[in-house]
């Protein structure tokens, strides 16, 4: 039996979740209990020792979750337990360096630019969504599907390879020009190459290149599906995936390259035939981890001067030091509760609650902009660019989940992140019985990709991916996988 595979009764797993629902009330509850008292002045805990606790609690919560995911679903390496880790990072990643005692580190510190009092706010109801956001995944309930038959399970891996072969022959030469005009400029820029059109002549032909470059990936990972049971060119895919993953973070985009090799090593550890292969890759995917956590400052200090290379990255780790190198770099991604607190700080008192209206117009994102000056979804929906205009500043502070769950519904997120735990968990939720399944498989892996940063962003990047990518990608293989099951079906009767 695999390491990472737990067998569990299904009436034991159903009573699990009831169980953990009830203590995910429960934590709700007594968030909101401290939260009124905090108004009130009721509550008789310094607000330094108010985040040290709030920063362990959610290392608690966040480990109660992940393994129980792992327990429910059989597997503990999993892609919706890595998703939760990404969220607890992004959006209180200072708060739980916070409750080791670290007080200064490099980068952003959001304990000196902030009152402490609203960063306490912002990390109660961070956690108050984070709790009704695993709820919402645990009521994701799979019925048992019939084992697939051998015919049918080539016709589906063959419909992959087909498609994820034309995808390729397609972007390649945009894949090759966008990757070598911006490694050329990255020399000189560093990380501004990756969103630099000025080599491209316009914006809008380095949008169409770079959307097309990007099919490239996804042919890939569709030939990584395709090819389950061709060791050598499975390897070799996944040799040129993890090239290209370690060229984008040489260049200074460490989320794009992390969760690249991330899902890849994820799939092999969890979905290949054999056990061999399923270890091998599963320590590969923790060395993964480990590399890239300690990377990810030097990388971050070296990407506005060129490209990275491994001897520099080396060098500042080891002048760091490992315990340096990850508080800093759980830092550096952890400052995405900013958003959430100056939006406390704007609505209500300046500007309204919206009411859902953010997530209603990031939908229309899938249609063109043929009737108005401003695109009904970048004038409601783009909340990094509004927050950005809001405080005058000339960069960029991103956006969260929760921080679009609050400018919407205030300190009542529990549907929509009910919701949203639901769904994610759903286009997320791969156990060992439906590993087997590749268009889930493919569903889950693209969305990992794609959405790995989601927590630090808003609702509407998250459509685009879905409407442009995953849904005509899925839609085009089950078409092509229907139609080769069909005439297998004929041949073998011999019509």
């Amino acid at each position: 039996m695999n390491a990472l595979t737990i067998p569990y009764p299904k009436n034991d797993r159903l009573r699990f979740r009831l169980c953990l629902i009830l203590i995910n009330i429960l934590v709700i509850t007594t968030l909101y209990v401290i939260q009124g008292k905090r108004d009130l002045g009721l509550l008789n805990i310094e607000e330094n020792a108010l985040s040290a606790a709030l920063g362990l609690f959610a290392q608690i919560l966040t480990l109660t979750y992940y393994f129980s995911w792992g327990k429910i679903t059989g597997n503990y390496l999993n892609l919706f337990g890595m998703f939760l880790v990404s969220f607890v990072l992004f959006c209180l990643g200072q708060v739980i360096i916070y409750s080791y005692g670290v007080r200064t580190f490099a980068g952003a510190n959001m304990f000196t630019r902030l009152p402490v009092q609203l960063i306490n706010s912002s990390a109660i109801y961070t956690l108050i969504c984070l709790a009704a956001f695993f709820s919402g995944a645990l009521l994701v309930i799979d019925s048992p599907k019939k084992p697939v038959a051998i015919e049918e399970e080539e016709c589906n891996l063959a419909a992959f390879r087909k498609v994820g072969k034309l995808l390729l022959v397609f972007s390649a030469i945009p894949f090759l020009y966008s990757r070598t005009t911006t490694l050329l400029a990255a020399r000189s820029i560093g990380y501004e190459a990756l969103y630099n059109y000025s080599n491209y002549g316009s914006s809008r032909v380095f949008k169409i290149i770079e959307g097309l470059s990007s099919l490239f990936t996804v042919g890939l990972i569709m030939l990584l599906v395709g090819y389950k049971h061709d060791k050598n060119k499975r390897n070799l895919i996944t040799l040129f995936l993890s090239i290209s993953a370690v060229i984008t973070l040489m260049m200074g985009e460490r989320t794009g390259a992390a969760s690249m090799l991330l899902v890849v090593y994820w799939y092999r550890s969890f979905c290949l035939p054999t056990k061999k292969d399923k270890k091998k890759n599963l320590l590969g995917i923790i060395l993964v981890s480990v590399l890239l956590l300690l990377a990810f400052p030097a990388i971050q200090r070296l990407r506005h001067e060129g490209i990275a290379n491994v001897v520099q990255i080396s060098q500042i780790v080891a002048r760091n030091g490992i315990v340096e190198s990850l508080i800093s770099s759980i830092a550096s991604v952890g400052f995405s509760v900013f958003p959430l607190a100056k939006t406390m700080e704007i609505v209500p008192l300046y500007e309204n609650y919206r009411y859902g209206i953010t997530y209603l117009m990031a939908l229309t994102t899938v249609f063109p902009n043929l009737f108005f000056e401003i695109h009904p979804a970048q004038k409601y929906s783009a909340l990094a660019s509004w927050l950005m205009k809001s405080l005058n500043m000339t960069y960029g502070p991103g956006y969260s989940m929760p921080a679009e769950a609050y400018i919407n519904f205030g300190w009542f997120p529990l549907p929509i992140m009910l919701l949203a735990g639901y769904l994610i968990a759903r286009l997320l939720y791969i156990t060992k019985d439906n590993r087997n399944d590749p268009f889930r498989v493919f569903v889950a892996m693209m969305f990992f990709f794609m959405n790995i940063t989601l927590p630090r962003r808003e609702f509407l990047g998250v459509v685009r991916d879905i409407a442009y990518y995953i849904i005509p990608a899925y839609l085009v293989l089950k078409g092509i996988s229907r139609k080769q099951c069909q005439q297998a079906q004929g041949k073998k009767r011999g019509v």
